[in-house]
């Protein structure tokens, strides 16, 4: 697969490129995946323009780098053009990474150092928990249709979906 940004797909990527591969007998791609634009104030995110992100100080700010690596897959939309927004980076490292992840492994934790996992085999299990291997049946299933449509966005999201529902448990 190549990733192409849309702006250089044609004609020097979508055309020239692929030819100069095939007179040259080497593999073609199998695939082109062309993204969209990141857009800061409605204007194209570029290096000529010099609005650029400070990826340096994001990741000093918030002691990890995966935390915008998230951000970006969780905007990013194949179908169109994305905005980045400082103010709903901050909101999403709130609510997704402190409330909810950092939550559910904190919940975790605390099972873990509190109880066995050994469940007696006479002990029947709730109506809700068979609910939630339902919902994560689902959700793997999802997790592959997305992945297969490359719906990167959509895959984040129910993942987050499934983390919210866990926190309930």
């Amino acid at each position: 697969m190549q990733v192409i940004g849309k702006d250089i797909l044609a004609p020097s990527h979508g055309i020239y490129y692929l030819t100069i591969l095939k007179y040259l007998e080497l593999k073609l791609p199998f695939k082109l995946l062309v993204h969209n634009w990141w857009l800061i104030n409605e204007v194209k995110i570029s290096k000529s323009l010099g609005n650029g992100l400070d990826l340096a100080y994001l990741i000093l700010k918030y002691k990890n780098a995966r935390l915008f690596n998230f951000f970006i897959i969780k905007e990013f939309n194949l179908n169109k053009d994305s905005v980045y927004s400082f103010i709903q980076f901050k909101k999403d490292y709130r609510y997704y990474y402190a409330n909810l992840l950092l939550n559910l492994i904190s919940r975790v934790k605390s099972i873990r150092n509190t109880i066995s996992f050994k469940l007696p085999p006479s002990l029947k299990l709730d109506y809700s928990f068979h609910m939630y291997k339902v919902r994560l049946y689902s959700f793997q299933k999802k997790f592959f249709i997305n992945i297969k449509r490359m719906s990167i966005d959509l895959l984040v999201k129910e993942f987050f979906i499934m983390i919210k529902k866990l926190n309930h448990y």
